[in-house]
């Protein structure tokens, strides 16, 4: 897919500076802290993808995510609102861990010297091909 991406008109040839791409299908670690870059980064379970977001911002890639109360929208609250259709059953302040042993986590790092513009690109062609359940941005 992400072949597909970088194949698009208006994209083929900007990116000249590699992505990176980190999957991890489960348990996932904590990604290390975004270091003059962006990312677009997707929380996934089985084959359903559930939320795909972006940033340039170290502390939403690395943690904010995993507490129900870490900013306004997070996939710890995505997955504490429906804790029972996930088979999570401790208490919310345990939700972080729980999340790294059963979610996975893919993050695709792009140098930010492309800008906001492209990670958004990105992260609205994930959104449009993987359909996650949890809208990233509301």
């Amino acid at each position: 897919m992400l072949r597909q991406f970088l194949e698009i008109r208006g994209v083929q040839g900007v990116l000249l500076a590699p992505l990176s791409l980190q999957f991890e299908a489960g348990p996932h670690t904590r990604p290390t802290p975004l270091r003059n870059e962006r990312a677009v980064y997707l929380f996934f379970r089985g084959q359903e993808w559930l939320r795909i977001g972006q940033t340039g911002y170290s502390q939403r890639f690395t943690s904010q995510h995993y507490g129900t109360n870490r900013a306004g929208s997070t996939f710890a609250a995505d997955i504490w609102n429906n804790r029972e259709q996930f088979g999570f059953d401790g208490d919310e302040e345990r939700i972080d861990t729980w999340i790294f042993e059963n979610f996975g986590r893919a993050n695709i790092r792009i140098p930010a010297e492309h800008g906001d513009a492209m990670t958004r690109l990105l992260e609205a062609f994930l959104h449009l091909n993987l359909n996650p359940r949890f809208e990233g941005r509301r």
